[in-house]
């Protein structure tokens, strides 16, 4: 510590400002705001971009594989010939199994039926659902023109929806085999439920 006298007064000075520096430590924005990233900041952000675009590419995957394909205009044709009816709506496709093409099982199963549960009343629901025989004589017409009745119920012990009772004679009679592709739609003739059949032997882009 110094003493200066100055126009008859005493005035005590301390070294640092004698010398013209502060005693408050130097802690300003600008120190903050130009210290550089940290690297650990930039591996975040990289790893965040790559995970919105890696679920982006899968949205876009999903959008693609649930989109619903065009019914084929020899089938329409074949539907359109009962006057009344309604627009034909897709609901199911699937590349076949073994099981659901032999005699002996008789059935198809439906592993993805959201859209035909979507399309059912509520009548039909419950009786697909909470009834033993469920849903019976479903009109079902082939492209070639050909009627069957098929039915559609819940196997309580799986849990699982098929389709059944004339199922093997349509598959018999379109010739179809293991590795097929099956496309349905449902429409409603005078509100009576009714599918739209159609087999692809080439997978399905």
């Amino acid at each position: 510590m110094a003493k200066i006298r100055l126009f008859g007064v005493d005035i005590v000075v301390s070294e640092d400002d004698r010398h013209g520096r502060s005693s408050v430590p130097f802690t300003s924005d600008d120190q903050t705001q130009s210290s550089p990233p940290k690297k650990g900041h930039k591996l975040a952000g990289k790893r965040k971009h790559h995970i919105l675009g890696e679920e982006k590419k899968r949205s876009v995957k999903n959008r693609v594989s649930d989109s619903a394909p065009e019914i084929p205009p020899e089938l329409l044709r074949v539907v359109e010939r009962r006057e009344g009816v309604t627009e034909p709506v897709f609901l199911y496709q699937k590349k076949l199994e073994h099981s659901d093409t032999t005699k002996t099982h008789n059935r198809l199963f439906v592993n993805k039926r959201e859209r035909l549960e979507k399309f059912l009343n509520e009548e039909e629901s419950r009786i697909v659902n909470d009834t033993t025989k469920g849903l019976e004589k479903i009109v079902c017409v082939d492209a070639r023109g050909n009627l069957y009745h098929l039915g559609l119920k819940i196997w309580p012990s799986l849990s699982q929806m098929v389709i059944n009772s004339e199922w093997f004679k349509l598959v018999k009679e379109n010739n179809v085999e293991h590795g097929d592709w099956i496309q349905i739609w449902g429409y409603r003739d005078m509100g009576r439920l009714c599918f739209a059949i159609n087999f692809k032997r080439s997978p399905i882009s």
